[in-house]
Protein backbone atom coordinates (compact mmCIF):
# COMPACT_ATOMS: atom_id res chain seq x y z
CA UNK A 1 0.00 0.00 0.00
CA UNK A 2 1.48 3.36 -0.98
CA UNK A 3 0.34 6.79 0.13
CA UNK A 4 1.42 10.34 -0.49
CA UNK A 5 2.38 12.89 2.14
CA UNK A 6 3.30 16.48 1.33
CA UNK A 7 5.58 18.24 3.79
CA UNK A 8 7.62 21.40 3.47
CA UNK A 9 11.01 22.09 5.05
CA UNK A 10 12.90 25.37 5.32
CA UNK A 11 16.44 26.58 5.69
CA UNK A 12 18.18 29.80 6.60
CA UNK A 13 19.67 32.14 4.06
CA UNK A 14 23.12 33.53 4.73
CA UNK A 15 23.58 37.24 5.41
CA UNK A 16 27.00 38.65 4.69
CA UNK A 17 28.31 41.37 6.99
CA UNK A 18 31.71 43.07 6.64
CA UNK A 19 34.46 42.54 9.23
CA UNK A 20 33.21 39.23 10.55
CA UNK A 21 34.73 35.78 11.00
CA UNK A 22 32.44 32.91 10.05
CA UNK A 23 29.51 35.32 10.20
CA UNK A 24 30.36 36.50 13.75
CA UNK A 25 31.71 39.72 15.23
CA UNK A 26 34.98 39.04 17.07
CA UNK A 27 35.09 40.66 20.52
CA UNK A 28 38.36 42.28 21.54
CA UNK A 29 38.94 39.94 24.50
CA UNK A 30 38.03 36.73 22.65
CA UNK A 31 40.12 35.21 19.89
CA UNK A 32 39.45 32.25 17.61
CA UNK A 33 41.55 29.23 18.60
CA UNK A 34 42.91 26.28 16.68
CA UNK A 35 40.03 24.02 17.74
CA UNK A 36 37.42 26.42 16.34
CA UNK A 37 36.21 27.78 19.69
CA UNK A 38 37.07 31.06 21.40
CA UNK A 39 39.68 31.72 24.04
CA UNK A 40 38.54 33.25 27.29
CA UNK A 41 36.00 32.49 30.05
CA UNK A 42 33.15 30.14 29.21
CA UNK A 43 30.72 27.60 30.67
CA UNK A 44 31.20 23.96 29.65
CA UNK A 45 28.25 21.60 29.20
CA UNK A 46 28.76 17.92 28.36
CA UNK A 47 25.85 15.90 26.95
CA UNK A 48 26.73 12.24 27.48
CA UNK A 49 25.05 9.34 25.67
CA UNK A 50 24.04 6.39 27.88
CA UNK A 51 23.62 2.93 26.24
CA UNK A 52 20.23 1.19 26.41
CA UNK A 53 19.81 -0.73 29.65
CA UNK A 54 22.12 1.63 31.56
CA UNK A 55 19.68 4.49 32.19
CA UNK A 56 20.47 6.57 35.26
CA UNK A 57 18.43 5.89 38.41
CA UNK A 58 20.28 7.94 41.05
CA UNK A 59 18.86 11.27 42.23
CA UNK A 60 20.42 13.90 39.97
CA UNK A 61 18.30 16.98 40.70
CA UNK A 62 20.05 20.06 42.05
CA UNK A 63 23.43 18.34 42.17
CA UNK A 64 26.66 19.99 41.10
CA UNK A 65 28.21 19.26 37.74
CA UNK A 66 28.43 20.17 34.09
CA UNK A 67 27.09 16.89 32.68
CA UNK A 68 23.70 15.87 31.30
CA UNK A 69 23.00 12.20 30.56
CA UNK A 70 20.82 11.31 27.57
CA UNK A 71 19.92 8.15 25.68
CA UNK A 72 22.64 6.95 23.31
CA UNK A 73 19.91 5.75 20.94
CA UNK A 74 16.62 7.60 20.70
CA UNK A 75 15.04 10.77 22.05
CA UNK A 76 15.67 12.73 25.23
CA UNK A 77 14.42 16.09 26.43
CA UNK A 78 16.52 18.80 28.03
CA UNK A 79 14.13 21.26 29.65
CA UNK A 80 15.28 24.88 29.78
CA UNK A 81 14.56 27.49 32.43
CA UNK A 82 15.45 31.17 32.42
CA UNK A 83 18.10 32.18 34.93
CA UNK A 84 18.43 35.65 36.45
CA UNK A 85 14.71 35.98 37.19
CA UNK A 86 13.48 36.73 40.73
CA UNK A 87 11.77 33.64 42.08
CA UNK A 88 12.97 31.59 39.11
CA UNK A 89 15.03 28.42 38.90
CA UNK A 90 18.38 30.25 39.20
CA UNK A 91 17.79 33.82 40.43
CA UNK A 92 21.51 34.66 40.55
CA UNK A 93 21.78 34.17 36.77
CA UNK A 94 24.33 32.33 34.68
CA UNK A 95 24.40 28.71 33.57
CA UNK A 96 23.80 25.62 35.69
CA UNK A 97 22.66 22.02 35.31
CA UNK A 98 19.71 21.53 37.69
CA UNK A 99 18.81 17.96 36.75
CA UNK A 100 21.48 15.84 35.09
CA UNK A 101 19.26 12.89 34.17
CA UNK A 102 17.81 13.08 30.68
CA UNK A 103 17.35 9.30 30.45
CA UNK A 104 14.12 9.22 32.47
CA UNK A 105 10.62 10.38 31.57
CA UNK A 106 11.08 13.72 33.34
CA UNK A 107 14.05 14.81 31.23
CA UNK A 108 17.03 16.91 32.24
CA UNK A 109 16.88 20.56 33.33
CA UNK A 110 19.34 23.30 32.38
CA UNK A 111 19.26 26.95 33.47
CA UNK A 112 20.59 29.66 31.14
CA UNK A 113 19.96 33.38 30.56
CA UNK A 114 17.43 34.66 28.05
CA UNK A 115 19.49 35.86 25.05
CA UNK A 116 19.14 39.58 24.47
CA UNK A 117 19.14 40.79 20.86
CA UNK A 118 19.82 44.49 20.31
CA UNK A 119 20.17 46.57 17.15
CA UNK A 120 22.77 49.28 16.54
CA UNK A 121 23.26 51.02 13.20
CA UNK A 122 21.08 48.43 11.46
CA UNK A 123 23.15 45.50 12.78
CA UNK A 124 21.75 43.05 15.33
CA UNK A 125 23.85 41.68 18.18
CA UNK A 126 23.26 38.91 20.70
CA UNK A 127 24.79 39.11 24.17
CA UNK A 128 26.18 35.57 24.35
CA UNK A 129 26.87 32.68 22.01
CA UNK A 130 27.32 28.91 21.92
CA UNK A 131 29.92 26.64 20.31
CA UNK A 132 29.67 22.84 20.06
CA UNK A 133 31.64 19.81 18.92
CA UNK A 134 31.16 16.03 18.78
CA UNK A 135 33.51 13.78 20.76
CA UNK A 136 33.79 10.05 21.41
CA UNK A 137 34.02 7.11 19.02
CA UNK A 138 33.71 8.11 15.34
CA UNK A 139 30.38 7.29 13.72
CA UNK A 140 27.87 8.72 16.19
CA UNK A 141 25.65 11.71 15.49
CA UNK A 142 22.90 13.68 17.21
CA UNK A 143 20.26 16.23 16.26
CA UNK A 144 19.19 19.01 18.65
CA UNK A 145 16.12 21.15 17.99
CA UNK A 146 14.80 24.04 20.08
CA UNK A 147 11.11 23.69 20.90
CA UNK A 148 8.41 24.96 23.24
CA UNK A 149 5.14 23.48 24.44
CA UNK A 150 1.93 24.45 26.20
CA UNK A 151 1.74 20.97 27.69
CA UNK A 152 -0.40 19.63 24.84
CA UNK A 153 1.04 20.82 21.52
CA UNK A 154 4.68 21.37 20.62
CA UNK A 155 6.28 23.90 18.27
CA UNK A 156 9.84 23.24 17.10
CA UNK A 157 12.36 25.19 15.07
CA UNK A 158 12.60 24.27 11.39
CA UNK A 159 16.39 23.85 11.59
CA UNK A 160 18.38 21.51 13.83
CA UNK A 161 21.92 21.31 15.18
CA UNK A 162 23.58 18.22 13.75
CA UNK A 163 26.72 17.01 15.49
CA UNK A 164 28.60 14.09 13.96
CA UNK A 165 31.77 12.48 15.24
CA UNK A 166 33.88 12.00 12.13
CA UNK A 167 37.45 10.78 11.84
CA UNK A 168 40.12 13.36 12.60
CA UNK A 169 40.43 16.16 15.13
CA UNK A 170 37.08 17.33 16.57
CA UNK A 171 36.53 21.06 16.12
CA UNK A 172 33.98 23.50 17.52
CA UNK A 173 31.44 25.33 15.37
CA UNK A 174 29.18 28.23 16.34
CA UNK A 175 25.63 26.94 16.96
CA UNK A 176 23.73 29.88 18.46
CA UNK A 177 21.08 29.87 15.71
CA UNK A 178 20.07 26.34 16.71
CA UNK A 179 20.05 26.66 20.50
CA UNK A 180 19.30 30.31 21.38
CA UNK A 181 16.53 31.14 18.90
CA UNK A 182 13.68 29.29 17.24
CA UNK A 183 12.46 29.66 13.64
CA UNK A 184 8.75 29.10 13.03
CA UNK A 185 7.14 29.97 9.67
CA UNK A 186 10.27 31.91 8.74
CA UNK A 187 10.17 34.16 11.83
CA UNK A 188 12.93 34.21 14.47
CA UNK A 189 12.01 34.18 18.17
CA UNK A 190 14.66 34.28 20.93
CA UNK A 191 14.70 31.69 23.69
CA UNK A 192 12.11 32.44 26.44
CA UNK A 193 10.33 35.03 24.29
CA UNK A 194 6.98 33.60 25.42
CA UNK A 195 5.71 32.00 28.63
CA UNK A 196 5.65 28.46 27.20
CA UNK A 197 7.82 25.62 28.50
CA UNK A 198 11.01 25.51 26.43
CA UNK A 199 13.24 22.52 25.76
CA UNK A 200 15.89 21.05 23.49
CA UNK A 201 14.70 17.91 21.70
CA UNK A 202 17.78 15.70 21.59
CA UNK A 203 17.60 12.83 19.07
CA UNK A 204 20.67 10.64 19.37
CA UNK A 205 22.07 8.13 16.91
CA UNK A 206 25.08 6.87 18.84
CA UNK A 207 26.93 10.11 19.74
CA UNK A 208 28.69 9.48 23.05
CA UNK A 209 29.59 13.06 23.89
CA UNK A 210 28.42 16.48 22.70
CA UNK A 211 30.41 19.32 24.24
CA UNK A 212 28.92 22.83 24.40
CA UNK A 213 30.65 26.07 25.39
CA UNK A 214 28.75 29.22 26.32
CA UNK A 215 30.59 32.53 25.96
CA UNK A 216 29.19 35.72 27.45
CA UNK A 217 30.53 37.94 24.73
CA UNK A 218 28.55 40.00 22.24
CA UNK A 219 28.32 38.55 18.74
CA UNK A 220 26.28 39.03 15.60
CA UNK A 221 22.76 37.78 16.21
CA UNK A 222 21.52 34.81 14.17
CA UNK A 223 19.79 36.44 11.18
CA UNK A 224 16.04 36.29 10.62
CA UNK A 225 14.94 34.49 7.49
CA UNK A 226 12.30 35.08 4.86
CA UNK A 227 11.88 31.33 4.30
CA UNK A 228 8.66 29.78 5.57
CA UNK A 229 6.61 26.61 5.55
CA UNK A 230 4.12 27.16 2.78
CA UNK A 231 1.96 24.09 3.44
CA UNK A 232 1.88 20.95 5.52
CA UNK A 233 -0.51 18.09 4.72
CA UNK A 234 -0.41 14.99 6.90
CA UNK A 235 -1.59 11.74 5.38
CA UNK A 236 -3.70 9.48 7.59
CA UNK A 237 -1.08 6.78 8.02
CA UNK A 238 -2.01 3.87 10.30
CA UNK A 239 0.48 1.23 11.54
CA UNK A 240 0.44 -1.89 9.43
CA UNK A 241 3.04 -2.72 6.75
CA UNK A 242 2.87 0.30 4.45
CA UNK A 243 5.26 2.02 2.08
CA UNK A 244 4.69 5.76 2.30
CA UNK A 245 6.19 8.27 -0.13
CA UNK A 246 6.97 11.58 1.59
CA UNK A 247 7.39 14.60 -0.70
CA UNK A 248 9.46 17.36 0.92
CA UNK A 249 9.45 20.82 -0.66
CA UNK A 250 12.31 23.02 0.53
CA UNK A 251 12.84 26.77 0.53
CA UNK A 252 16.42 27.98 -0.04
CA UNK A 253 17.62 24.39 0.14
CA UNK A 254 20.02 22.27 -1.92
CA UNK A 255 18.67 18.72 -2.02
CA UNK A 256 20.33 17.83 -5.36
CA UNK A 257 22.78 15.30 -3.96
CA UNK A 258 20.90 14.07 -0.88
CA UNK A 259 21.21 10.30 -0.31
CA UNK A 260 19.94 7.87 2.31
CA UNK A 261 23.03 8.66 4.41
CA UNK A 262 21.90 12.30 4.68
CA UNK A 263 18.49 11.42 6.18
CA UNK A 264 17.73 10.34 9.75
CA UNK A 265 14.34 9.44 11.22
CA UNK A 266 13.78 9.50 14.95
CA UNK A 267 13.00 7.45 16.51
CA UNK A 268 13.88 4.64 14.12
CA UNK A 269 13.71 1.11 15.48
CA UNK A 270 10.08 1.74 16.39
CA UNK A 271 8.67 0.31 13.18
CA UNK A 272 9.31 3.42 11.06
CA UNK A 273 12.41 3.22 8.86
CA UNK A 274 13.78 4.92 5.76
CA UNK A 275 13.82 2.73 2.64
CA UNK A 276 15.31 4.94 -0.07
CA UNK A 277 15.43 8.31 -1.81
CA UNK A 278 12.98 8.10 -4.70
CA UNK A 279 14.02 9.32 -8.14
CA UNK A 280 16.36 12.26 -8.66
CA UNK A 281 16.09 15.01 -6.03
CA UNK A 282 16.34 18.66 -7.06
CA UNK A 283 17.43 21.67 -5.04
CA UNK A 284 13.96 22.12 -3.59
CA UNK A 285 12.21 18.78 -4.11
CA UNK A 286 12.91 15.51 -2.34
CA UNK A 287 10.89 12.28 -2.12
CA UNK A 288 11.58 9.70 0.60
CA UNK A 289 10.09 6.21 0.81
CA UNK A 290 9.38 5.25 4.40
CA UNK A 291 8.45 1.77 5.64
CA UNK A 292 5.79 1.62 8.35
CA UNK A 293 5.19 -1.85 9.78
CA UNK A 294 2.71 -3.27 12.26
CA UNK A 295 4.98 -2.60 15.23
CA UNK A 296 5.03 1.16 14.59
CA UNK A 297 3.89 3.23 17.54
CA UNK A 298 1.37 5.94 16.75
CA UNK A 299 2.76 9.45 17.05
CA UNK A 300 5.09 11.97 15.43
CA UNK A 301 8.47 11.02 13.96
CA UNK A 302 11.11 13.64 13.15
CA UNK A 303 12.68 13.51 9.69
CA UNK A 304 16.09 15.23 9.47
CA UNK A 305 17.54 16.08 6.06
CA UNK A 306 21.11 17.38 5.76
CA UNK A 307 22.55 19.01 2.66
CA UNK A 308 25.76 20.92 1.84
CA UNK A 309 26.05 24.69 1.96
CA UNK A 310 28.87 26.98 0.81
CA UNK A 311 30.83 26.51 4.05
CA UNK A 312 29.47 23.41 5.80
CA UNK A 313 26.00 21.79 5.82
CA UNK A 314 22.51 22.62 7.03
CA UNK A 315 19.93 20.32 8.55
CA UNK A 316 16.18 20.88 8.26
CA UNK A 317 13.54 18.84 10.01
CA UNK A 318 9.87 18.09 9.58
CA UNK A 319 7.33 15.68 11.09
CA UNK A 320 5.91 12.43 9.82
CA UNK A 321 2.76 11.32 11.66
CA UNK A 322 1.51 7.79 12.25
CA UNK A 323 -2.13 7.74 13.30
CA UNK A 324 -3.86 5.64 15.91
CA UNK A 325 -5.67 2.68 14.32
CA UNK A 326 -9.24 3.54 13.51
CA UNK A 327 -8.81 7.30 13.55
CA UNK A 328 -8.66 7.76 9.79
CA UNK A 329 -11.85 9.27 8.34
Amino acid sequence: MKKKLIITAIALTAILVPLVVNGLVMAANYQQTGNGALSGPHYNLNIIGVPPGHEKTALMKYTKGHNIFVSLKGRSKIWLCESGVDGGCLPEGGFQVLDRNGTDNDGALFALPAPQITEREDIEYIDYTVFARALGTPGGKSFTTTCYTDGTDEWCSSISMKLERKNGKPVFTEVSKYLLVIYIDGVRYPLFSNDMDWFWRYDNDGLKLAQLRFYETERLAPPPTSAYISSTVYDCTEPGDQNVDVDITGVNTDFDNVTVDDVFICCSGMGVTLDKVVGNPTATQLTLRIDVDGSAAAGDYAIYVSYPTDSTEETVNTTFTVSEPGTCP
